[in-house]
């Protein structure tokens, strides 16, 4: 896909590893590879943190970064982070990673970092957001990580252009998002797809989810709830809710 991208003239190179020992990536390759490559994708992919940070270290220029699946990954992997300067989307998903107050420090020390993915992962002790973090983040994914509440380190953060809560088991939203005040621009986007939300909650989002107040929601519909006006069939969702780009 790389060397396509790269016959074709494009800018913004794409280097995409899947179901591969980071260990095996070749060590002697063509100067330009290395600095032209602008986003990384690893899936299923395995060895030690040192191993993925020497991996890292040879894109200094990468600015997206997924890693999917990781085999065997422990939290030292966010170390590894340090070797990409200019990183401003990462996607850090499905590997069990206990999120917690050491790697947001990791994250704070991106310093160009406006998207976070973490997804699949669980949440461990958070005491306080880091001003950097939370100044610069716009975006962050916090799905499929069995939350049972509102994680209430995410207020130091908001407003984000969105917060995805969504695949959780989320049964009660706190009264300062629930009371929703009046806010002008920005407002803050909130998806809580998959969580079983009691219908009274749903009815008081719904009923105040509006371009005149801080947050606009998306959030599953009850089958039997009888929409009376031309909100999408099936969710709540709101104009200004930003699509999820790939």
């Amino acid at each position: 896909r790389f060397w396509e991208q790269q016959e074709q003239g494009q800018q913004y190179l794409r280097l995409q590893l899947e179901d591969v020992a980071v260990e095996h990536f070749p060590r002697r390759l063509p100067a330009f590879f290395e600095e032209r490559v602008r986003a990384l994708f690893l899936t299923r992919t395995s060895g030690a943190a040192s191993e993925v940070a020497k991996l890292l270290s040879r894109f200094p220029n990468v600015t997206r970064l997924t890693i999917d699946t990781h085999q065997a990954a422990t939290s030292s992997l966010a170390s590894a982070l340090a070797h990409l300067p200019q990183l401003n989307y990462l996607e850090m998903r499905n590997m069990g990673l206990e999120v917690d107050q050491a790697m947001l420090e990791v994250f704070a020390g991106l310093e160009h970092l406006t998207s976070l993915d973490l997804s699949g992962n669980r949440v461990g002790t958070i005491r306080q957001v880091p001003a950097q973090l939370s100044s610069n983040l716009q975006s962050l994914a916090l799905t499929n990580m069995d939350l049972q509440a509102w994680p209430s380190w995410c207020d130091s953060l908001l407003p984000l252009e969105l917060l995805d809560l969504s695949s959780n088991s989320i049964t009660q939203l706190p009264e300062h998002i629930l009371s929703n005040l009046g806010n002008s621009m920005p407002i803050s986007s909130i998806a809580l797809f998959d969580n079983p939300l009691p219908l009274e909650t749903i009815l008081r989002v719904r009923a105040l989810s509006d371009s005149q107040h801080s947050y606009s929601f998306a959030l599953d519909i009850p089958d039997n709830l009888m929409l009376d006006d031309s909100s999408s069939e099936g969710s709540l969702d709101h104009p200004h809710f930003p699509l999820l780009g790939d």
